[in-house]
């Protein structure tokens, strides 16, 4: 009797340690199974052209909504692109790009460079959407000074300190063209460059 007791208790024994030895495997080999196939990867390194070429292809898959640019840290040959959810960071590092989770979209950043258009067309200004700072950058030329500096300011501050911020420049914006001396324009709709003084 004690003999088959213990054939019985030695079997149970087996069977228990393969049950336990399966449900090991299976939680090895389970999360492999439920993984997304998105998973991060580590980052690739990016030419100028692929970098714009896989950035195009993001902004496309996830919508212009969910995307805030994109550039290229040319010293890591890394191509960081801007998205407002960790969800989408995800999307973007399993193609091998750097994901920055912003604050503002592209279109809070260009609504703010419209409201600039409208309220602060100031000669000797420019300014653009910065991708690096997921802010609208802008800068005033040493000839905005008193009243116009002071309307230039009036109008960034009622953006926001999040969105836009102003800079000065020591230079003066010229025109490519040559038509006239000084002055300045919205970037995007004349082309400008800032000439240093003495020049």
């Amino acid at each position: 009797m004690s003999k088959s007791h213990r054939h019985v208790n030695k079997r149970t024994g087996v069977l228990v340690g393969g049950a336990a030895t399966a449900l090991l495997a299976a939680a090895i080999v389970l999360p492999q199974a439920n993984a997304s196939p998105e998973q991060p990867r580590s980052p690739r390194t990016f030419s100028s052209e692929s970098a714009a070429r896989v950035a195009s292809s993001l902004k496309a898959d996830l919508g212009a909504d969910r995307t805030a640019g994109w550039y290229l840290d040319a010293g890591k040959g890394r191509l960081v692109m801007n998205v407002l959810s960790a969800e989408d960071a995800r999307r973007v590092e399993a193609e091998g790009a750097v994901a920055k989770v912003v604050r503002n979209s592209m279109s809070e950043l260009q609504a703010a460079t419209r409201a600039l258009s409208n309220s602060a067309a100031i000669p000797g200004t420019a300014w653009s959407i910065n991708p690096r700072t997921n802010r609208v950058s802008v800068t005033a030329d040493r000839t905005v000074t008193g009243e116009k500096l002071a309307a230039l300011t009036k109008a960034v501050e009622k953006l926001g300190g999040g969105v836009a911020s102003v800079k000065r420049s020591p230079g003066e914006f010229r025109r490519y063209d040559g038509g006239g001396s000084g002055g300045g324009s919205r970037r995007g709709r004349r082309e400008w460059r800032r000439r240093s003084r003495g020049e």
